[in-house]
């Protein structure tokens, strides 16, 4: 990117002393000579712009991009002040560098000779991987503070000292399919003349493999989402859909992040709103400068800045993807928890959240079902004890009906939480889970028997129905002792769920936890990103009794709100239904249903 005007003329520091300036410039050329030497080495794969994208520590780069992350990584000093902009390619860059520089530099400039009337956002807010490039010289860049920087270098190759400074990052992400038509599009537009024109079909398939600028998709959100929730106050995740949806309280919350809350003054006068036309899509895209003006990234990289203005929709993925494309993508991004090992997560962490820190957590080595057990497993363990030997309050889980509790259960006053899911995703998960478990001398089940026997309700501890009305109608009863979760809730929006979990639990969360992100820590820890990648759910197994081992692994598999339509006929669907409305009619259960 060439040096705007905006920035100071020197931006990188020379030393008053040669010999230091020399020093800098050999390590400098160190670096090069590195990057020189792996790069023949690395994995390849076809790339999106250029030929070949190669892979350097779990990311795909173009080989020029390669370059300027290592120059980054090993020479950029970060100050404590500076203020990092980071996302993936077309996830909402160019509006958040200008949402940004204008926030930041309101007191500074008007907003009728603004430099976005006649700069484009990019020269404002400098790439950060393009000015190592550029430069030869030294790391500290001589900017005004606070420094204004934009990244795509995922959170995991950012440098030490920009993670250790204390600057601040915000982290713009939006939703997986239009990031890819997008840069589809994008991409094309750039995409050597000599390469062939790259399809969609492909480019679906490069996407969903992980190749892609910058990428995994998936690993780069990821790992500014766990940044943020390990340091909400120095990470902040915007997300493109709710800034288009309420631009106005996103802009107030990333000038209350920057250190530059709006004062009631600025409010009244009108302020938020001109930054926020001012850097609007309609107005940036009509721009002289926007229309016909070009960027210079590197000496070798210019891009016109009309490119970087297309549509900016919501949801244009629609017009673009087949249902085969969008259920791939969706299959990776919607790849979630099982009902009740994810509840025996979050339950135990909730509980013990004062005893156990997340860094040395019994979850990072037990799985769930070892630290919450069955009654009926620790039954047939111990027959002859009666009276469970563990620390108060005791966690214990079970699958038995309601009906059939003991009377004990249900005349102490203890605490019972339920987990209600769709009959339909019900059936699939478990048919799937069975599978898995089935001896195997017996022959496969096959989908159709398993709906036959799930609506007569010859089912483990069903009927499925009688189940779910058992416990619901319990809760309708004693409301105080008895709490009816729903899956499909709980997937939608964990945060108020575990919040509502704890208060039942008489383990409120205090203001000071949820200042310090205890709520966001369960949550992650408790997520099947993290659980189902630890080494005890990979390849561990849980002993239930001495004739009954599972291997944990087989308690992880989509955990998605919706499944069953990839799996059920029209005439399975119509036959569950039946049964549902029949057993469901006048309950109030409909409702927890999902379509």
């Amino acid at each position: 990117m060439a040096i705007s005007p905006l920035h100071s003329q020197q931006c990188f520091k020379t030393d008053a002393n040669k010999k230091d300036h020399e020093e800098d410039n050999n390590e400098y050329k160190e670096t090069c000579q590195k990057y020189t030497e792996i790069l023949p080495s690395l994995p390849k794969e076809n790339g999106w712009i250029t030929k070949y994208v190669v892979k350097y520590q779990d990311t795909w780069l173009s080989p020029s991009v390669l370059q300027g992350v290592m120059l980054v990584q090993e020479h950029f000093i970060a100050q404590p002040t500076d203020i990092l902009l980071a996302s993936l390619p077309k996830s909402g860059t160019t509006w958040l560098k200008a949402l940004i520089f204008t926030t930041i530099n309101r007191k500074r400039f008007d907003f009728q000779t603004h430099p976005l009337l006649t700069s484009g956002p990019h020269a404002c807010i400098p790439s950060l991987e393009a000015l190592m490039l550029q430069n030869n010289q030294n790391s500290s860049l001589d900017l005004p503070s606070p420094r204004l920087f934009a990244t795509h270098i995922p959170h995991h190759l950012l440098p030490v000292s920009l993670k250790s400074s204390g600057c601040r990052i915000v982290y713009v992400l939006r939703n997986p399919k239009d990031v890819f038509v997008s840069s589809w599009y994008h991409m094309k537009k750039l995409r050597l003349k000599e390469l062939p024109p790259l399809s969609l079909e492909e480019g679906v398939d490069m996407y969903c493999k992980g190749v892609y600028h910058f990428g995994p998709y998936w690993d780069h959100v990821l790992g500014y989402w766990n940044a943020s929730l390990e340091s909400p106050n120095k990470v902040l995740i915007l997300t493109y859909e709710d800034m288009k949806k309420d631009i106005l309280t996103c802009v107030k919350s990333l000038a209350e992040f920057l250190g530059q809350p709006f004062s009631l003054e600025e409010e009244r006068d009108g302020v938020v709103q001109e930054i926020i036309k001012l850097c609007s899509f309609d107005n940036l895209s009509n721009l002289e400068v926007n229309k016909t003006g070009v960027q210079q990234f590197t000496p070798k990289i210019a891009i016109e800045n009309n490119v970087f203005f297309r549509k900016g929709e919501v949801g244009d993925w629609k017009n673009h993807l087949t249902d085969e494309m969008v259920e791939r993508l969706a299959q990776i991004s919607e790849m979630k928890f099982s009902g009740t090992t994810w509840l025996k997560a979050l339950l135990f962490t909730i509980m013990n959240r004062k005893t156990f820190h997340f860094s040395k957590h019994p979850l990072l080595s037990n799985s769930p079902q070892a630290c919450i057990p069955f009654i009926e497993a620790l039954i047939l363990q111990n027959p002859n004890i009666s009276s469970l030997s563990l620390p108060s309050p005791r966690l214990l889980s079970t699958h038995i009906p309601c009906t059939l509790l003991p009377p004990s259960v249900r005349s102490s006053g203890c605490q019972i939480v339920y987990l209600f899911r769709n009959p339909k995703d019900v059936f699939i998960s478990i048919w799937h889970y069975f599978q898995k478990l089935r001896p195997k001398e017996l022959p496969p089940l096959s989908l159709e028997e398993g709906v036959d026997m799930f609506c007569k309700g010859i089912y483990q501890n069903g009927p499925f129905w009688d189940h779910a009305l058992g416990y619901w109608s319990a809760s309708l009863e004693s409301p105080e002792k008895v709490l009816f979760l729903s899956f499909e809730d709980m997937k939608k929006d964990p945060l108020p769920g575990v919040k509502r979990l704890a208060e039942f639990l008489g383990q409120p969360f205090s203001l000071e936890e949820e200042r310090d992100g205890i709520v966001e820590e369960t949550i992650k820890l408790c997520s099947f990103e993290n659980l189902s990648n630890l080494e005890v759910n990979k390849t561990g197994v849980h002993q239930y009794t001495p004739n009954i081992v599972i291997e944990n692994h087989v308690f992880f598999r989509k955990g998605e709100v919706g499944d069953w339509k990839n799996h059920l006929t029209e005439e399975m669907v119509e036959r569950l239904n039946q049964v549902t409305e029949q057993k469901f009619c006048g309950t109030g259960l409909m409702s927890h249903i999902s379509p």
